[in-house]
């Protein structure tokens, strides 16, 4: 997808009308603002997140994926979060560590890097991959890919350079008062959501 091709869809008014109904976004605000709470993150932060995002995904985490991780494992999950929570960008090897995690999904890495730091991570899942490579359908292998991820993040952050899309994004802003203090990266990325209906 183009810059051009995000931007006409910014203006379709089935985006707008998804964008003012939906549901998510209502409740987009709490958990920003719980995530923003946290001081340092931890272990029991790192699962309770996992637990949150969760909710936000059609699966459940898979416990048994990290219940018996090593204290040095944990310790690696935690720096990346604490380290996302910081606003820095994680490796390739951290990121790895988060999608293990996060029942070795990249979508549910994506949604607890989100709510960490939600102006340099957006949110990946089968439908804003569908939009964002145009394709009709799309296999768990194509949005599973880190390396697709790590694509889709560097796109959307260059488009955010652009006037036209700040413009864009302040005027989507405005079609629900709870969109009022997301991040524009956020709104980048409902446009691609809902672009998809």
């Amino acid at each position: 997808m183009t810059e051009d091709n995000w931007l006409a869809r910014a203006n379709e008014p089935a985006v707008h009308r998804a964008i003012r109904e939906d549901a998510y976004s209502k409740v987009y605000p709490f958990l920003i603002e719980h995530f923003a709470s946290i001081q340092n993150t931890d272990w029991s932060d790192a699962v309770v997140g996992l637990h949150i995002v969760y909710g936000w995904m059609p699966t459940i985490p898979n416990l048994e994926i990290f219940s018996d991780w090593s204290e040095p494992r944990r310790n690696a999950l935690t720096n990346a979060l604490e380290k996302t929570r910081r606003g820095q960008d994680v490796t390739r090897g951290e990121l790895e560590i988060v999608q293990s995690f996060a029942n070795n999904s990249v979508v549910g890495a994506s949604k607890l890097l989100h709510f960490l730091s939600p102006a340099n991570n957006p949110i990946w899942d089968r439908r804003v991959a569908r939009v964002f490579l145009s394709k009709p359908h799309i296999s768990h292998s194509e949005v599973n890919r880190v390396a697709g991820w790590v694509e889709y993040k560097s796109t959307l952050l260059t488009w955010l350079k652009s006037e036209k899309v700040l413009n864009a994004v302040k005027e989507l802003r405005s079609l629900q008062p709870a969109l009022a203090g997301v991040s524009d990266l956020r709104m980048v990325e409902l446009v691609l959501f809902h672009g998809a209906v």
